[in-house]
């Protein structure tokens, strides 16, 4: 039986899982967007190729809100489950979160700089 500790650990590394792959999500939506946009010869008004990089832009930046809370809550629960619970389930997911919220909160800016000189 796990103790109250132990349960609002797991609740923290689920959240942080959820986060992770909702960053995630926002972050290879708008790159699948950016790409369809790009490939299918579709928009080819300055104002609809505009709108789909807002678009984009705005789901990459979802994807920097949402992932900043997802690292803060992974990094608290792999805090909490080294010094008290020891569980490795628990690990494991909060290691998901961190890693999935971690690509959504690095990978952005770096997009945002490569699209900014690519031209």
């Amino acid at each position: 039986m796990q103790t109250q500790s132990g349960r609002n650990t797991q609740r923290l590394a689920n959240a942080s899982r959820i986060l992770g792959i909702m960053s995630f999500g926002l972050l290879v939506l708008p790159i699948l967007i950016l790409l369809y946009a790009r490939f299918s010869g579709r928009y080819t008004d300055f104002a609809e190729v505009l709108s789909v990089g807002f678009l984009a832009a705005f789901l990459m930046l979802g994807s920097l809100a949402v992932g900043i809370p997802g690292c803060i809550t992974a990094l608290i629960a792999l805090g909490k489950t080294m010094k008290e619970i020891g569980d490795k389930r628990i690990k494991k997911i909060a290691t998901m979160g961190l890693i999935l919220s971690s690509l959504g909160v690095f990978v952005v800016p770096l997009l945002f700089i490569y699209l900014r000189f690519s031209r």
